[in-house]
C-alpha cells in the first residue's frame, strides 16, 4: 500500500541549540496515502500542519511542556500561544512556575 513518511526530526543526526550541540532522534511516521487523501490537508504543508496538531494535542493533555511544544511545532513562542488560544486550550501555569516567577522578579 502507496504511503507517506513523515520526518518529525531534522535530517542531521546533530542541531545547534543556543551553541550547543544536541543529539537528536528521528521518528518517523508512516501514514498511508488513503489516510492522508482524507486528511484533506495540501502535501506541502502536511508536515507542518502534524506538528502542530500533535504539539497542540500533547500540551493540552499535559505531555509536552510549553516550550517543547513550540519546539515541536515550530512556531514563535507567540505564534504558537495565539494557536492555543484559537483551540481554546489554557495554558499551563503550575505554582511552581508561579514562584519562580516571583522569586526572579523579586531578584531583579
Amino acid at each position: 500500500m502507496p504511503s507517506t513518511k513523515i520526518n518529525f526530526m531534522s535530517k542531521s543526526n546533530y542541531k545547534i541549540t543556543r551553541n550547543e550541540y544536541m543529539l537528536t532522534e528521528e521518528v518517523v511516521i508512516t501514514i498511508p496515502t488513503a489516510i492522508q487523501s482524507a486528511l484533506k490537508i495540501p502535501e506541502r504543508e502536511l508536515e507542518a500542519r502534524l506538528r502542530l496538531e500533535l504539539a497542540a494535542h500533547l500540551y493540552e493533555e499535559w505531555l509536552l511542556a510549553f516550550g517543547k511544544a513550540v519546539e515541536l511545532a515550530q512556531l514563535s513562542r507567540w505564534d504558537f500561544t495565539a494557536e492555543l488560544a484559537k483551540r481554546k486550550i489554557e495554558r499551563h501555569y503550575t505554582e511552581h512556575e508561579l514562584a519562580e516567577d516571583l522569586a526572579f522578579a523579586v531578584s531583579c
